[in-house]
């Protein structure tokens, strides 16, 4: 495969977008399509092609990412009391909403990229819901 590209790689881009995880026009599919067949494109579309495995790449890191803290966050709300568990009822239904959310949102790489870089992105954003609804 040609400058780093692998077909794992390209199968992965028309799988997540034949799973509407990302939309890829036609031109780009054909593209992919001659890649994976050994026939040689334009180097500046290599470029194009790479730059969307790396966003993908970067919105399946924000995906676990996201899964990780709120697992954690459940996992240490087991930790408390029973009465300190129902307090987090609500925490926990917002927290994963959130979450639901933001995994099937389609962001521009530079939110991905931002949202990559907090530290507990759940938490950030269930306070600055609770700002607004509360």
């Amino acid at each position: 495969m040609s400058n780093n590209i692998s077909i794992q790689d390209l199968d992965k881009l028309l799988k997540a977008n034949e799973e509407g995880i990302i939309e890829l026009p036609k031109q780009k599919i054909e593209l992919i399509e001659k890649l994976k067949n050994g026939i040689t494109i334009d180097k500046k579309y290599n470029n194009i092609i790479k730059a969307d495995i790396k966003q993908l790449e970067e919105k399946n890191s924000l995906d676990k990412k996201l899964d990780k803290e709120f697992t954690n966050f459940c996992e240490n709300t087991k930790t408390k009391s029973p009465q300190e568990i129902l307090n987090s009822a609500y925490e926990i239904t917002v927290k994963e909403e959130i979450k639901d959310s933001l995994k099937s949102m389609e962001l521009y790489p530079l939110e991905v990229s931002a949202l990559l870089k907090q530290k507990d992105i759940l938490s950030e954003f269930y306070h600055d819901w609770l700002n607004v609804h509360l």
